[in-house]
């Protein structure tokens, strides 16, 4: 909170002068307020833009090394990796049940099925 005083014989004057001060100052403060908000914008922004291009650097570094090396992905779903949270959200039809897979590696290896 601020106190403007000003004096006059006219008290009229006096009251119109106070509250022009008091009008320039509150618009003073808002221009400012305005500024600031408008600086942070920019600001986030840039910084958005820096991470969505660290953030292609990236995955253009994961589909370089996975085609030197090889690597065949499995279980993407958009083009995007599938994580463990988004499993049971898939349909029944598509999960392969835990019974079978034991039977799988011993045939793998050689050996006979249990």
């Amino acid at each position: 909170m601020i106190q403007i005083n000003f004096r006059s014989f006219d008290p009229q004057r006096a009251a119109e002068i106070a509250n022009a001060v008091a009008e320039a100052y509150f618009i003073e403060q808002m221009e400012a307020k305005a500024q600031a908000t408008r600086r942070a914008g920019i600001w986030l922004q840039d910084r958005i833009k820096e991470l969505r291009d660290q953030a292609s650097a990236a995955e253009q570094a994961v589909v370089d090394f996975k085609t030197k090396n090889n690597i065949v992905s499995t279980g993407e779903v958009s083009g995007r990796l599938m994580v463990s949270s988004s499993l049971p959200s898939l349909p029944p039809s598509s999960r392969v049940p835990a019974r079978r897979r034991p039977r799988r590696v011993p045939s793998l290896t050689g050996s006979k099925p249990s």
